[in-house]
């Protein structure tokens, strides 16, 4: 249901360090911003599910249904420009996942 306060399990995990990409310029990312792009980072190739995402960096649980993710990550890609944005791959009825070499690696989904 839109527009309700979702429920929470715990206070999201803090996700410490640079989440920036090597070799970039220096980008203004909100917390949540961070937040995504590290834990995408740091389980490259792998499809993170909607349901994970939204649990471990919103806290939010039991199917919430949100659009903030596809919001986050489309400001994300904005700001990440045309050439990095492609890193960030959408899997259809899944999630999303960080590519290395974009369009030339397979994404795991579970």
């Amino acid at each position: 249901m839109l527009g309700h306060t979702p429920e929470r399990s715990k206070p999201a995990p803090v996700f410490r360090g640079n989440a920036q990409l090597p070799g970039s310029d220096s980008m203004r990312l909100t917390r949540k911003e961070s937040q995504l792009l590290a834990l995408l980072q740091q389980n490259p190739g792998k499809c993170l599910s909607r349901a994970y995402l939204l649990e471990t960096i919103w806290g939010y649980t039991n199917g919430t249904k949100t659009r903030t993710l596809d919001v986050h990550i489309q400001r994300l890609r904005r700001k990440l420009g045309p050439d990095k944005a492609s890193h960030i791959v959408t899997v259809l009825r899944a999630g999303y996942a960080w590519q290395e070499m974009p369009g030339t690696s397979r994404v795991e989904v579970h």
